[in-house]
């Protein structure tokens, strides 16, 4: 088990002096003790969570939190051992009423959680924003109970869009009338569908029982579960433009989750379990349509021209630092080599292109493996580093 703190970073929004409390690249595993005494997350005051792995726990708490992203949620126990509530995520305030919070880009599954899956307390006056997000595999229960408790007690209007929810043969989602719910794709046996009997207001979201999607390729066995496999599967090209909520976001200062808004999942996470270590991302993201379309869902089925990527590479380069601000790093595991490095927009546009003679890191000859990104502006970023050998692309988020 793996757990650290640190303070400062984070997407601060427009909160200015914001020094959150966050959490950055953790593993916490209750493989090898009791996982049904496990709780993942008891900090206080824990203002962020991202690029982090919960597994084999019990109940994850974490009070005023309000920027998730990037995490994985997996292999939940049931019951935990004098725990009041074994919820996966639960987090009892709201760390700023002034400003949005955002969860996005994380991925729960295998579960045995019989309760709340995600009971996330939101903002009394600020917006809301929850997308990207993928849950399949977890038992029957309420799958969101956000925004004070289950939607319906907030001021503020709440955003819930493009994530992928199997939620069983009876699973619901709480939402109270100030919340706009569009392009869900959501998988379910129940004819009263995913939001019966719920007052949101709902647009746009694709509802199918698991025999329908299973028809048409989407299963949760997949590498990524359900996503599209065909560019004619039911939830390519039929959801609703919303680079709306992403320029929302972009003007409350949020950068991060701007961009991550105006791609599809990353999927969280990968686990490296010889290692127990945090891989991200776990699938590299597509950029949605600036005008047009988007797919319904987490995922987006077009990939942009001259975006690639090749996973095995990719576990052999390192980037870093990520985030960055005016120059990042390159090394490699297979010995020195030229690579050539191009830097993409998320739309696909050539930003930078470079040479570089880079060798691993353990190596005795000095390298000559540093990228200069200082003239870049702030935003997510797709960095290809690639040779006669190889090809590998990974995301890359500058901030200024």
């Amino acid at each position: 088990m793996g757990m650290s703190t640190f303070a400062g970073g984070g997407d601060c929004g427009g909160n200015q002096g914001c020094q959150p409390t966050w959490l950055r690249y953790n593993v916490v595993d209750g493989f090898d003790s009791d996982p049904q005494g496990a709780n993942a997350l008891g900090l206080t005051d824990l203002y962020s969570i991202a690029f982090c792995i919960f597994r084999n726990v019990a109940q994850g708490v974490g009070p005023n939190l309000h920027d998730i992203h990037d995490n994985l949620f997996e292999n939940w126990a049931n019951t935990g051992d004098g725990i009041a509530h074994n919820n996966i995520l639960e987090s009892d305030g709201d760390a700023d009423g002034l400003i949005p919070n955002v969860l996005y880009n994380n991925v729960v599954r295998h579960a045995q959680v019989g309760t709340v899956k995600l009971w996330i307390t939101g903002s009394d006056v600020a917006p809301e924003y929850w997308f990207n997000n993928i849950m399949y595999d977890v038992a029957p229960g309420n799958y969101w109970d956000v925004a004070k408790q289950d939607f319906t007690q907030s001021t503020a209007m709440n955003y819930m869009f493009n994530n992928t929810l199997d939620m069983g043969n009876s699973g619901e989602a709480p939402c109270g009338a100030n919340v706009t719910v569009n392009n869900q794709h959501n998988i379910v046996d129940d004819a009263g569908g995913a939001y019966g009997g719920n007052s949101c207001i709902q647009a746009n979201n694709l509802t199918m029982t698991h025999a329908v999607a299973a028809s048409e390729g989407y299963t949760g066995s997949e590498t990524y579960a359900y996503s599209p496999a065909a560019a004619t599967n039911f939830t390519v090209g039929k959801g609703v433009n919303h680079q709306d909520y992403c320029k929302a976001l972009a003007s409350a200062g949020f950068t991060e989750a701007a961009a991550a808004c105006r791609l599809s999942t990353t999927f969280a996470v990968g686990y490296d379990s010889i290692n127990h270590k945090v891989i991200t991302p776990a699938k590299i993201p597509v950029a949605r349509p600036v005008t047009g379309a988007w797919d319904i869902g987490a995922y987006q089925y077009t990939v942009p021209t001259g975006i690639q990527t090749n996973s095995a590479s990719d576990q052999a380069i390192k980037i870093y630092p990520n985030p960055a601000q005016d120059k990042i790093y390159v090394d490699v595991s297979t010995g020195i080599m030229p690579v050539n490095v191009t830097i993409y927009t998320i739309d696909g546009k050539i930003v930078t292109k470079q040479n570089l003679h880079v060798q691993q890191p353990s190596g005795n000859v000095q390298t000559d493996n540093i990228v200069d990104v200082s003239g870049l502006v702030s935003g997510m970023y797709f960095v290809q580093i690639a040779n006669e050998h190889f090809s590998s692309t990974q995301k890359v988020i500058i901030v200024r």
